[in-house]
């Protein structure tokens, strides 16, 4: 009876932390919109920081209360989840052909997630665990990412406003309400965290399992579903690009945005063969995803399976 009292809970935690995130995700979207900037830059900057929230919100919890194996579980969990479920599912109902600015965004992406992974790699290899040198390290990263979208995305601002010269500038008004909406919303989300936090590990101990695989399937997919709503709903009105930028900006800042809060409270430590199976498998993703949008300029439904069948076997694994 208490294992199904804390499964009810849990799931309610969830659906309203989904709820709240997709809120948040069309509030930022429609100032964007209302600000007309490209949507490959909403969807690597705003989208994803604002779907990337319920995993940062809940590391940093986890951490804070001290379950590093929590925080550590669901930044992980969430960047496999984004990068085999969500971009499987995306490029099996959508595939793409990028262009030239879109190019350069997932070859910026790669390089970015392959240097969080080596840093998670040399770390694990040097220090056992992630310190808070390493979360500085990766912090650095987020901010090199996001400062390179904003770079690159105003270098094309002047050209895409010109095509976009019917679009309506957002009023001062318009703009506090919307902004204020959105902070209400981070509130909800902070709250939703709370019921994962709290009762993630009292349904681990109930079910005897560890605490990271309760934040690597369960809390992973639950706090990756905003991101899956995103998707969905970008590729339903025909945002290709607001997508794939989502996708790949959501998986690197679970990585580095996410695990960097967490081990910056608390030094996060584990056993040496505690990634052997994650790190090797999101490098494998990463360069599934990206490296044939770079070399061939495509992205097609064989890479949706092959993402997606990746990752079902690594749940058939784990649990």
């Amino acid at each position: 009876m208490e294992v199904v009292s804390y499964l009810l809970m849990f799931g309610f935690g969830i659906l309203l932390l989904v709820c709240g995130s997709s809120l948040l995700v069309e509030s930022a979207v429609s100032l964007a919109a209302r600000l007309r900037l490209p949507e490959i830059f909403i969807g690597v900057t705003l989208v994803s920081l604002c779907t990337t929230l319920p995993e940062a919100v809940f590391a940093t919890m986890s951490a804070a209360r001290g379950l590093p194996d929590m925080a550590l579980g669901n930044a992980l969990g969430a960047a496999l989840c984004n990068l085999g479920f969500i971009a499987g599912i995306f490029l099996l109902l959508r595939p793409m052909k990028p262009d030239r600015f879109e190019v350069r965004n997932i070859r910026a992406g790669l390089c970015f997630m392959a240097a969080a992974l080596a840093v998670y790699a040399g770390s694990a290899a040097a220090f056992g665990g992630l310190l808070k040198e390493t979360a500085a390290v990766l912090l650095a990263l987020a901010a090199l990412f996001l400062g390179n979208a904003f770079r690159s995305t105003w270098t094309y601002r002047n050209a895409f406003l010109k095509r976009e010269k019917s679009g309506k500038r957002l009023a001062g008004s318009e703009s506090l309400w919307e902004i204020g909406r959105m902070l209400l919303e981070v509130v909800v989300i902070y709250i939703d965290a709370g019921f994962l936090t709290e009762y993630g590990p009292k349904l681990a101990e109930c079910l005897g399992v560890p605490d990271s695989l309760i934040s690597l399937t369960l809390v992973a997919v639950g706090t990756s579903l905003p991101e899956l709503v995103a998707t969905l709903l970008a590729w339903r009105k025909g945002h290709a690009s607001l997508s794939l930028g989502n996708i790949i900006g959501a998986s690197l800042l679970n990585l580095t945005l996410a695990g960097g809060l967490s081990a910056l409270i608390r030094p996060i430590s584990w056993e040496s063969g505690a990634l052997r199976l994650e790190l090797p498998l999101l490098l494998a993703m990463t360069g599934i995803l990206c490296v044939p949008a770079i070399a061939g300029k495509r992205m097609g439904r064989l890479q949706g399976a092959a993402l997606a069948a990746l990752y079902m076997g690594y749940l058939w694994t784990v649990l």
